[in-house]
């Protein structure tokens, strides 16, 4: 499982750092070394600040799925948003169209050029290439939805979001196709699961499995959620300092602007998150104007307050639950250290922009290399706190014991271990269950008794 969660981080980090490096390198639209620059300094703070955040090295040390699902979302994020882009041509192509002489009178453009019309070709691939990316962020949108229920439903806004924005960029045709072709993709996954489900005969509708392992949060709506979490906070799970209880909604602003004071595995960094929130806004008013990244800054921005409007109200508070809104602050902070590499264009030598230019470059310089010793420095500390281990040896000895037990002691005895824990720490393989034929009474303990609450293990006899 720590592999699953490697491989699926190692993916998250190397996507953050291509579109991190694709933001820098489109708008620069210039050739040469500092361009060049700016897009490598781009991925590589996006890149190494993901991939030592502790925040995020703490998830994957728990071989928890949040960091996978963070991936999906990045995938569904990225597809949606390519999928509602306008199918036009490109420049080059429209220039050299009309360079080209006439055709004679009497023959079409596609006659003179075997047949082929190079400007319906040149617009039926990005069309195509949009259909592509609708149906695989439709794809990633279920497979979030199969993951984790709840971010497919934070992150719907997003998609409604884009879905405006392609109404207005490619026509309510076009969109319709892609909506369709989306809706498809989206249905795959949540189908197959509901399927299996049936098949298993469980309700194809309960996914998760929270309410039945912890009835006592889940039983009523006012308990799961409930306002008093967010301003006050829950007395059961406490985040503060000295295992204080502190408000949600605090709580998680703090995480997200890296304000200190709470764990050290909360964070993605201390200080510079609020200035990529900062980065972010000047670099969204820069580009107000260009309506693909204000439809993106719009979803963005409508996911990080739907997560934490969400999580403030729920009755469990942790920060993995912040993780697929994490990168944002991260990707504004790299992408304007980026951008402030590559510079505003090129100046002539002794124009008066060339020594503004040369300052502003150096500041990036200097801001991108302090996030990349910042990342280093927090994952280090991190690295050096003590690791609470897990203790398993009074299970193991018990377990070893019980299992040299003869038969008939063993079904006289309750058993001295909690069965699914043993089987959690891989002490009954197939092999050795295969070989038990006594197993005893049960013992007490807080799967036995909601099994037994559920009718799933019959309730044993009183004496």
């Amino acid at each position: 499982l720590w592999r699953v969660t490697g491989v699926f981080g190692a993916a998250l980090a190397s996507l953050l750092a291509l579109v991190a490096a694709r933001a820098v390198c489109r708008p620069a639209g210039r050739q040469g070394s500092w361009a060049a620059a700016g897009t490598l300094a781009a991925g590589l703070v996006v890149g190494v600040g993901w991939a030592l955040a502790p925040a995020t090295v703490a998830v994957g040390r728990a071989a928890l799925g949040d960091e996978p699902a963070a991936f999906v979302a990045g995938l569904f994020l990225l597809g949606t948003w390519l999928a509602a882009k306008p199918r036009a041509t490109a420049p080059r192509q429209a220039v050299a169209a009309d360079a080209e002489p006439a055709p004679p009178p009497g023959l079409t453009r596609t006659h003179a050029l075997g047949g082929v019309d190079q400007a319906d070709s040149g617009e039926r691939r990005p069309a195509l290439a949009g259909r592509a990316a609708a149906a695989g962020g439709g794809l990633a949108f279920g497979l979030l939805a199969g993951m984790r229920p709840a971010s497919a439903l934070l992150f719907a806004p997003a998609a409604v979001v884009f879905a405006g924005y392609g109404w207005r960029a490619c026509g309510g045709r076009e969109l319709r196709r892609r909506a369709a072709l989306w809706g498809c993709g989206a249905a795959v996954v949540p189908l197959l699961i509901a399927g299996l489900l049936w098949r298993s005969h469980l309700p194809p509708w309960e996914w998760s499995g929270y309410r039945y392992w912890a009835p006592r949060w889940y039983d009523a709506t006012g308990t799961t959620f409930n306002l008093g979490y967010a301003l006050h906070g829950n007395d059961d799970f406490t985040r503060g300092p000295g295992g204080r209880p502190i408000p949600n909604l605090r709580y998680y602003s703090e995480i997200l602007l890296g304000l200190p004071g709470l764990s050290p595995d909360s964070y993605l960094g201390l200080y510079w998150p609020s200035l990529g929130w900062l980065a972010g806004l000047l670099l969204a008013w820069r580009r107000r104007c260009h309506p693909a990244v204000g439809a993106a800054v719009l979803a963005a921005a409508t996911a990080a307050a739907a997560h934490l409007v969400f999580y403030s109200l729920y009755f469990f508070p942790a920060a993995r639950f912040l993780l697929p809104v994490m990168p944002l602050p991260l990707l504004a902070a790299g992408v304007a250290c980026g951008l402030g590499i590559a510079g505003p264009g090129a100046a002539a030598p002794g124009a008066p922009g060339r020594r503004v230019s040369t300052c502003i470059r150096l500041g990036a310089g200097l801001a991108a290399a302090g996030l990349v010793a910042a990342a280093v420095a927090g994952f280090a500390a991190f690295r050096s706190m003590p690791v609470k281990a897990f203790p398993d040896q009074d299970v193991r000895a018990a377990s070893a014991a019980w299992r040299q037990l003869p038969e008939q002691a063993r079904t006289a005895i309750t058993m001295p271990f909690d069965p699914v824990e043993a089987q959690a720490l891989g002490l009954l393989p197939p092999p050795v269950v295969s070989r038990l034929r006594s197993w005893g009474t049960l013992p007490p303990t807080i799967h036995v008794r909601r099994l037994r609450a559920l009718g799933v293990i019959p309730t044993p006899a009183p004496p």
